[in-house]
């Protein structure tokens, strides 16, 4: 959503400090807009109607990525909730960023998109798959993920200016980007590719998805004590493992879950499942998961998969 208000921002076809669009914020950018925030306020007032709210959810917000982790009434149901004219307060999208970060806290961009985006539109815009916390190469080439500049070290921030993925460095001027040093443990490559899947694959993928979320069901109150159902003991264990970490608290902090939000001590949010980041991780460690997707769409990206 950032690519698309700066770019109308660029053609001057929108005023992204106005005051009916930016409320008590600097401009409109400044809003957290990665779950389909005040969707219709956009449309109407930011795009003119130039996209629909369908549209606008499915290809350019992490909607679609956390709505196929949920039982597919669940996920109608907030869809409609979305696209609704009234101001409805979004409380599946407050349960999410209160127990996650649902993105980067700086911008992340891949070398080869960038060249790609350029050569085919003269500018390049930020990919959604690109901020996961998580992530650290791209989901579609496997480059690392350039976060900061490579001059003057500077992050790349959203801010509340206007900004694409190939402008320089309004701090240097510099345009090449630098990737931090990562060593992805087992288990980032499936789940990185999961999480691909379930952003944006086709309907066989995310049947797939969801069958295999449905055969399990940590409850966790049960984890904060250490105890896991029978059925997924060793499930964990294999997850745990490809992490490197001993505990799912502790693989829940690596993949940006706030694990407090849902363990025995606080349920202020008032869960009773995993947080889907956990989920989806869990998933991604089945022993046939990774076969079943691959056979499920041939013209899939194949990424670097441990062994």
């Amino acid at each position: 959503m950032h690519s698309l208000i700066s770019a109308w921002a660029r053609c001057q076809r929108i005023d992204i400090k106005k005051k009916s669009l930016r409320g008590n914020q600097v401009s409109v950018l400044s809003h957290d807009l990665s779950l389909g925030y005040q969707i219709r306020k956009l449309v109407n007032e930011v795009f003119k109607g130039y996209y629909t709210p369908e549209r606008l959810i499915e290809e350019h917000t992490q909607v679609p990525l956390y709505s196929n982790v949920m039982v597919p009434s669940q996920a109608m149901g907030w869809h409609e909730l979305l696209t609704d004219e009234r101001n409805v307060r979004d409380t599946k999208a407050n349960d999410i960023r209160r127990i996650g970060l649902v993105e980067s806290t700086t911008l992340r961009r891949c070398p080869t998109c960038v060249a790609e985006d350029f050569a085919k539109y003269g500018c390049a815009h930020w990919r959604v798959f690109h901020q996961w916390p998580v992530a650290r190469h791209c989901a579609v080439h496997g480059d690392l993920l350039h976060s900061s500049c490579n001059q003057c070290h500077m992050p790349f921030v959203r801010g509340h200016q206007a900004r694409l993925a190939d402008d320089p460095c309004p701090h240097c001027g510099g345009r090449q980007g630098a990737a931090d040093a990562f060593t992805p443990p087992i288990g980032y490559w499936p789940l990185l590719k999961l999480m691909y899947a379930a952003l944006t694959g086709n309907s066989s993928d995310i049947q797939i998805i969801r069958q295999k979320i449905a055969e399990f069901n940590i409850q966790p109150e049960r984890i904060g004590r250490g105890q896991v159902v029978t059925t997924t003991d060793r499930l964990v264990r294999r997850t745990c493992q490809a992490w490197d970490v001993e505990t799912l608290s502790e693989l829940a902090a690596a993949l940006g879950v706030n694990w407090i939000w849902f363990n025995e001590f606080e349920r202020s949010a008032g869960l009773r499942e995993c947080p889907p980041m956990v989920k989806l991780a869990l998933v991604s460690n089945g022993s046939d998961i990774r076969m079943r997707l691959e056979a499920a769409n041939d013209e899939y990206v194949h990424l670097p998969w441990a062994a």
